[in-house]
């Protein structure tokens, strides 16, 4: 269906991507790269502003495959989104799209009512985050009331960064709690 490059297909494989594999996903993506620009944004448009949410949430996540920045504005209003993985696929969308400094002004979703959102926003800036957004990691990681899947993935985040980067974050909070717990 992909290969034939006619407005129906299009628009049943953008409603199908909620049931492919990540990977399928990806593949297919390729295919609807190669469909004329402006009938994928027709396509495109009109399921972004649908009610599916599971059909948002697939559709933001392959435009960063397609290399289509005609959507940065919705990606931009789905961090507010009512649903958690619409919220998900955003953040990482404006990864894939390289919105850096975006990212690092959504520090607020670190205290999404969602863990998975927190978990995903909090492994994106921990990889990419400014100095800024560091800080408040910090602050995340320190936090009692935070759970430890979001600490963790703070922790990924930054296993994935350059280790001197990483290295000389941890140790700012790390070793003078591990010299605290050896002197009790």
């Amino acid at each position: 269906m992909g290969l034939l490059k006619l407005p129906f297909c299009l628009e049943r494989i953008l409603e199908s991507l909620p049931t492919f594999s990540p990977d399928e996903a990806e593949e297919f993506a390729g295919l609807i790269s190669s469909h004329p620009r402006d009938m994928f944004e027709e396509k495109a448009g009109m399921l972004l502003a649908s009610p599916d949410a599971k059909i948002r949430a697939s559709l933001i996540t392959i435009l960063p495959v397609i290399k289509n920045e005609s959507f940065l504005k919705e990606i931009k209003a789905s961090l507010k989104d009512v649903d958690p993985d619409v919220r998900v696929a955003a953040i990482k969308a404006l990864l894939g799209f390289g919105e850096i400094r975006l990212l690092n002004q959504e520090t607020s979703m670190l205290r999404d009512p969602v863990e998975r959102v927190r978990v995903a926003t909090a492994e994106v800036i921990a990889k990419h985050g400014n100095a800024a957004a560091m800080e408040i990691l910090k602050k995340t990681i320190t936090d009692e009331n935070e759970t430890d899947t979001v600490k963790i993935s703070v922790i990924a985040g930054l296993g994935s960064q350059r280790a001197r980067k990483a290295s000389r974050f941890l140790s700012t909070f790390w070793i003078p709690a591990m010299n605290s717990a050896n002197t009790r």
